[in-house]
């Protein structure tokens, strides 16, 4: 049967399958036609790992053949373990696996670490497996980067892991990688690095060698999979069904940080974020060039702007404004297509434009105020929400101070949000000299303002998981009262360190946001003692 095509011999197994006693111990394996970059999609959205496409008139060969092709959900490939790191902090076992590839070459080229798809019982295993084969010297053939030298430990390179990740530095290094599994039916001298092929060059390759016309691939498969990746040569990039063009502009030229870098946070925060930026009015800096350039602030909608970005009417009475919203990732990616470098948002949602449903206080720190002085005033400030029985959230806004906000049921109008908000930064001014509640930059010094003025009608502020057009791509970060004294900078987190954070993150601080609204006409009665 061996030279008989594939699709024939598929039809012969199906009829002695179902002439069997086998099912349901042996099942048949059935196929779709066609429609390949649909069933691609369909299966990343079913969390599966792929798909292989076979061509439907090939012969079986005993061997790796350019007749079938893999198509995969991210990028996926085997790696040589070459070392590990010690661990940090309570994690015991070993810290990171340093993996490796073989070139063109044949020289077993340092890859980078992964330090995430480990638990505990993987890691006290392996660290026994990885020591009985120790030795002092990196086994690669080309020198890891000194930084990747510090806390390693090297072995013999026979063994072989599988790793997900969202793909490939400038620098040859893995991006975001994810342990899978080890892999024991590859020895490690056959691994190479990976490349997603064009069918059309499939093509190519088998009427050549077989110099004989052949039909289309049963599923085509043209490079990336749906669910993002690239073409290599090609200068676009896909995430969430948008296609970056220019992927590896950089935008944040002292960090490196590029178009791909800011798009794939996205896609990593996208749980986190969405809840506070969908389906909110919203304005935004835009730096189409980076902040190598000039930027720009843009409130209103216009038809230029990518599909995925909608638009909203926050027009009060018969007059008509039309402003920026979105409903989904496919909106966050397409803003980083187009350079926004700052989403802000509304304190209100699309449907009830006149209703907040949040209150925020922006401590601004005044000029050259120490760090600590600016931690010591928002736990003052929540000392005072807390008295009130007010649920706070905190979060750093990527620049130079810190957010706190508060969920609210929608019963009251903007006027009373202000007017409420106001009230508390006067009076935090008045018993502290730490506070001031007036804008004018001439009073900030040593001091900080307390803004209550993002809680007016068509005031906005930086959104949770933001980035930031500053220096060193900072994110704004929603964070948990612990942490707080812990960090050093309302800019600690960068859209390159964020992730970090994040898979370390046990919980999530707002993780109770919605559940704990509040009726703001509950909390002034019982003030006023009604």
């Amino acid at each position: 049967m061996r030279q008989t095509p594939l699709i024939e011999r598929k039809e012969r197994l199906k009829k002695i399958l179902r002439q069997s006693n086998l099912g349901p111990r042996v099942n048949f394996s059935d196929h779709v036609k066609g429609d390949g970059d649909a069933v691609v999609k369909k299966a990343c959205d079913m969390s599966l790992e792929g798909i292989v496409s076979k061509r439907i008139d090939a012969p079986y060969v005993s061997r790796r053949d350019p007749s079938w092709l893999k198509s995969k959900c991210g990028q996926r490939q085997e790696l040589v373990i070459v070392g590990y790191s010690d661990p940090q902090g309570k994690r015991s076992g070993f810290g990171s696996l340093l993996l490796g590839y073989h070139d063109v070459k044949k020289r077993l080229v340092y890859a980078g670490r992964v330090g995430t798809g480990f638990d505990e019982k993987f890691l006290k295993e392996t660290i026994r497996r990885l020591r009985e084969i120790e030795q002092s010297n990196p086994p690669t053939d080309v020198p890891p980067p000194p930084r990747e030298r510090r806390n390693a430990h090297w072995i013999k390179p026979t063994l072989v892991a599988e790793a997900k990740f969202t793909g490939w530095t400038r620098d040859g290094m893995l991006r975001h990688p994810v342990f899978v599994a080890f892999r024991s039916d590859k020895p490690a001298s056959q691994i190479v690095r990976e490349a997603p092929v064009k069918a059309e060059k499939v093509e190519a390759m088998i009427d050549s060698s077989r110099q004989k016309p052949r039909a289309r691939v049963a599923a085509k498969t043209s490079g990336p999979s749906a669910k993002g990746g690239e073409d290599k040569h090609s200068d676009q990039y896909s995430v969430a069904d948008v296609t970056l063009t220019h992927p590896d502009k950089v935008f944040y030229p002292d960090t490196g940080t590029t178009k791909r870098d800011l798009a794939d946070y996205y896609q990593y925060v996208q749980k986190w974020m969405l809840p506070h930026v969908v389906d909110r009015p919203l304005a935004l800096v835009r730096c189409p060039d980076g902040l190598s350039s000039k930027c720009f602030f843009q409130r209103n909608w216009s038809e230029t702007l990518p599909r995925a970005i909608d638009k909203i009417d926050i027009g009060e009475s018969k007059t008509t404004e039309v402003h920026v919203a979105i409903h989904n990732l496919a909106g966050v990616i397409s803003m980083a297509q187009i350079g926004v470098l700052e989403i802000h948002a509304w304190n209100c949602r699309n449907d009830d434009i006149e209703r907040p449903d949040q209150l925020i206080f922006d401590l601004d720190p005044g000029p050259d105020l120490p760090w600590k002085r600016i931690v010591e005033a928002a736990r003052q400030l929540n000392r005072t929400l807390e008295s009130l029985r007010l649920p706070t959230f905190l979060k750093t806004s990527g620049g130079k101070g810190l957010h706190i906000t508060i969920p609210i049921e929608r019963t009251i109008d903007w006027d009373s949000a202000k007017s409420f908000c106001e009230t508390i930064a006067k009076s935090l001014a008045q018993k502290s000299d730490l506070f001031v509640a007036n804008m004018r930059k001439d009073l900030r010094g040593g001091k900080i303002y307390v803004d209550y003025n993002r809680n007016g009608r068509g005031a906005t502020a930086v959104a949770p998981y933001s980035s930031r057009a500053r220096a060193g791509a900072p994110v704004a970060m929603p964070i948990s009262w612990d942490e707080l004294g812990k960090l050093k900078s309302a800019d600690y987190f960068n859209v390159r360190t964020a992730r970090r954070y994040l898979e370390k993150r046990k919980t999530d601080p707002w993780r109770d946001f919605e559940k704990s609204r509040v009726d703001l006409n509950d909390i002034v009665g019982r003030k006023s003692g009604k």
